[in-house]
């Protein structure tokens, strides 16, 4: 949770386990947050890549979009 230190997201779009790609390991942690808002048990702040505080299909497509993609973390 580091990568949100300060407020400031230094993760790739589509990265939401800051591993520097973005894969299939990103694209099962919003589906396990699917459809959950801030403050319930399965909502994984990492997931919520459009920072509406709830994992829907717009973050899913963020990851979608930016399938492949590699970052220099």
């Amino acid at each position: 949770m580091a990568v949100f230190q300060n407020s400031i997201d230094y993760r790739g779009a589509g990265d939401v386990n800051a591993d520097g790609i973005v894969d299939i390991f990103d694209a099962i942690l919003v589906a396990n947050a699917i459809g959950s808002r801030k403050g319930e048990e399965r909502f994984d702040q990492r997931a919520d890549l459009n920072y509406d505080d709830i994992i829907d299909i717009f973050d899913a497509t963020i990851v979608a979009n930016n399938a492949g993609k590699t970052y220099d973390c």
